[in-house]
């Protein structure tokens, strides 16, 4: 069963009625944390990068370059998928049958596990 807490455009100023979205820094299935900048609106005034104020996978409804009233649905996040982060291996303690996987594999195949494109993480073949 889904769990799904709504991104809406923010509220920006008293006499704002309206934003435009100006990009998504993060796509639609990403898995994101609380805190996490989603997207970056527009008014007359000035620009401002919205955050998710939940962890989850983030569905887009609204795509960039649309303007939509103050309040309105521009995304979701399933809240039940859940976001963990892994510690950072510094050093590797493995024997020479182990081999580095890209992140870009592993976040394929584990589903839930957000981590920094920058780290790669080691798998070890059995013998």
């Amino acid at each position: 069963m889904s769990s799904l807490e709504p991104v809406v455009a923010p509220q920006v100023g008293e006499s704002i009625k309206e934003v435009r979205i100006l990009s998504w820094k993060k796509n639609s299935g990403d898995l994101v944390r609380s805190g996490d900048v989603l997207l970056e609106i527009e008014t007359d005034k000035a620009s401002v990068e919205v955050a998710a104020q939940h962890s989850g996978k983030l569905e887009i409804i609204k795509k960039a370059e649309e303007t939509v009233d103050v309040g309105s649905l521009v995304g979701n996040i399933d809240t039940t998928v859940k976001v963990r982060a892994l510690l950072q291996v510094s050093q590797p303690i493995l024997n020479h049958q182990a081999h580095l996987l890209p992140l870009s594999k592993l976040l394929q195949n584990r589903a839930g596990i957000l981590l920094d494109e920058t780290k790669t993480l080691f798998s070890v073949k059995p013998a």
